[in-house]
């Protein structure tokens, strides 16, 4: 079978899709925590890892509150992340 094949439920993608994906702030695009580097599947939820541009690791819980769009087409998320994750963050 071939990717190209597979009927994924809407909002569902490859890990491979997911890759190399821009993270940005959903609510200001200039803000770019990374890239998505790789996934780690827990159970619960998904985990991306995403490397900035200083190749620091964050991990961001794939919920719905934090990913907030996924185009990876254009190869680009959305997110509000939690307090905490990114440094800059009170």
């Amino acid at each position: 079978m071939k990717r190209s094949d597979a009927k994924l439920p809407k909002g569902s993608y490859f890990i491979a899709e997911l890759i190399d994906c821009t993270v940005y702030d959903a609510d200001d695009e200039s803000i770019v925590y990374g890239i998505i580097t790789d996934v780690s599947m827990t159970g619960a939820n998904d985990v991306w890892h995403i490397t900035d541009e200083n190749g620091k690791e964050y991990l961001l819980p794939v919920i719905p509150p934090v990913v907030i769009s996924t185009d990876v087409e254009n190869e680009k998320v959305y997110i509000r992340p939690l307090k905490g994750i990114f440094d800059d963050e009170d």
